[in-house]
């Protein structure tokens, strides 16, 4: 509470405050109580009343929360469409602004790091997954349906860390194909993404803000050039197949997954790489700090009184 109470009278002295996220949102509140003429900007990064990890209970003390403190923001920001309608419908708000969460514009070239780290062969098809190895992003769907596939030359590589760790080290010792790669520092990602042939992202549709996400990775190895492996999700597949930017699976199961295995050979590459540079320039952050700018140009500083 005393930190509460810090943060938010030392944050009075801004023209404009962001709060990322529900937790940041008390501290918004407390500092323009401070100070009224303060603008606040919620810029939330989940649905937050509708994540995987959100019970009942808490859902409704989410929303009395946003409820309120919405009355209170200037500006309210989201990371993809379908978010952005859902917070229309649930408070009756003015549509937020969207900005997705994507790397910076750059020319991403091979480099064989990851490769190299594998030990892989030059004719080896390489899937990665990178991010964090938890639950709930299809992680022991891979290993089973990737046990059903005997393609010597196919290599699954996992790069990150989580409690999944264990699970996918158990599953290397005994397949060769399989690889577990330690996280590296995000200006390092995409100097090893761009050796995959192809991205995995996959999100259990357990819960809308799953439903809804526009997951960085996706965004992170499209700008290295290498199409994508979807499960169904609203947004990514809207991404995936406005660009041909690669497969959509039907769900997070083994046959989906396994039938996605099997057709590889069918995805046309070229057409995804003819398109790289328009994706690049769509899914960039310069492209979404437009938006941001524009968000904090129309707020405006206000004349301290």
């Amino acid at each position: 509470l005393r930190y509460l109470f810090t943060v938010g009278f030392a944050a009075r002295k801004g023209d404009v405050v962001v709060c990322n996220d529900l937790t940041a949102l008390p501290v918004g509140l407390l500092a323009k109580l401070f100070r009224p003429l303060l603008k606040l900007v919620y810029d939330s990064h989940e649905y937050q009343a509708h994540t995987r990890w959100v019970g009942p209970r808490k859902r409704r003390v989410i929303q009395w929360v946003e409820r309120f403190a919405l009355r209170f923001t200037a500006a309210n920001v989201v990371v993809s469409p379908s978010i952005a309608q859902a917070y229309v419908q649930d408070y009756g708000i003015t549509l937020p602004h969207v900005v997705m969460n994507c790397p910076q514009l750059q020319d991403v070239s091979p480099t064989g790091r990851l490769r190299t780290k594998i030990g892989a062969a030059p004719d080896d098809r390489i899937l990665l997954f990178q991010g964090g190895l938890t639950e709930g992003r299809g992680i022991e769907q891979m290993l089973s349906a990737f046990a059903l596939i005997h393609h010597p030359n196919l290599r699954l590589v996992f790069m990150g860390y989580g409690p999944l760790e264990a699970k996918i080290q158990t599953a290397a010792d005994t397949d060769h194909r399989i690889a577990l790669v330690p996280a590296v520092p995000p200006g390092e990602v995409l100097e090893h993404t761009v050796d995959a042939d192809f991205g995995l992202c996959f999100l259990t549709d357990d819960c809308l803000n799953h439903r809804y996400a526009l997951p960085n990775k996706v965004f992170e190895y499209l700008m290295a050039g290498v199409p994508v492996i979807v499960n169904d999700l609203v947004e990514v597949r809207k991404v995936i197949e406005r660009h041909m930017a690669g497969i959509v699976v039907p769900d997070v199961s083994v046959p989906a997954f396994t039938e996605a295995l099997e057709g590889l050979h069918g995805y046309n590459r070229a057409d995804f790489l003819a398109k790289l540079p328009e994706l690049r320039a769509a899914y960039c952050w310069e492209q979404q700090a437009r938006v941001w700018e524009g968000v904090m140009i129309a707020l405006g500083p206000e004349r301290r009184k």
